[in-house]
């Protein structure tokens, strides 16, 4: 029994998976994305539960699927530094795709909300929208190539340190004191 909750697990791991590589392989889910919202300005994986006949069958298929589309942009936000916006009760990205802004967000209560939000508002744009095709391409960041190369210049500053036998200690609290 065991093993096969176990063997399911798996299985839904590996579903998820190749959506989000199909997802990135093609813009379908995007362009999709830039339809949909068009009359759906903001959606939830939720929205239509009780009353899926309400929209198509492809489109109930595509709204399920922000989770895995968050999830995506969430994996490529952390390894870029870039971090969740705060909204009450959880947060979102915003990224762009052919001169439009989407907030994709996450709000956690009993459970996890997934959802999508078109901005219209030219007062809501935002500099730091992450770009579709660099999310789908994986290119690096200019925050995180800038991140990196001041991260690897301290990292060879504390090795020197390290080797003229400063104690860790008075390292921590010099990189301490500069955390308050």
């Amino acid at each position: 029994m065991e093993s096969d909750q176990f063997k399911s697990l798996v299985e839904k791991l590996e579903e998820k998976e190749s959506i989000k590589k199909e997802m990135l392989s093609n813009d379908s889910y995007i362009k999709w994305l830039e339809h949909f919202t068009k009359e759906f300005l903001d959606f939830n994986h939720d929205s239509w539960l009780y009353s899926p006949e309400e929209i198509s069958k492809e489109d109930y298929e595509n709204v399920i699927k922000i989770t895995e589309f968050f999830e995506i942009i969430d994996e490529y936000a952390d390894n870029n530094y870039i971090y969740l916006k705060s909204i009450p009760s959880g947060g979102y990205y915003t990224i762009s795709y052919n001169n439009v802004l989407y907030q994709i967000y996450v709000i956690v209560g009993q459970g996890a909300v997934f959802g999508c939000n078109r901005v219209e508002s030219e007062e809501e744009t935002e500099l730091d929208a992450i770009s579709y095709e660099d999310i789908k391409e994986n290119k690096d960041s200019e925050r995180k190539i800038f991140i990196d190369e001041k991260i690897q210049k301290l990292s060879k500053e504390v090795s020197e340190l390290i080797e003229a036998d400063i104690p860790i200690e008075a390292i921590e609290n010099c990189i301490k004191r500069f955390k308050k």
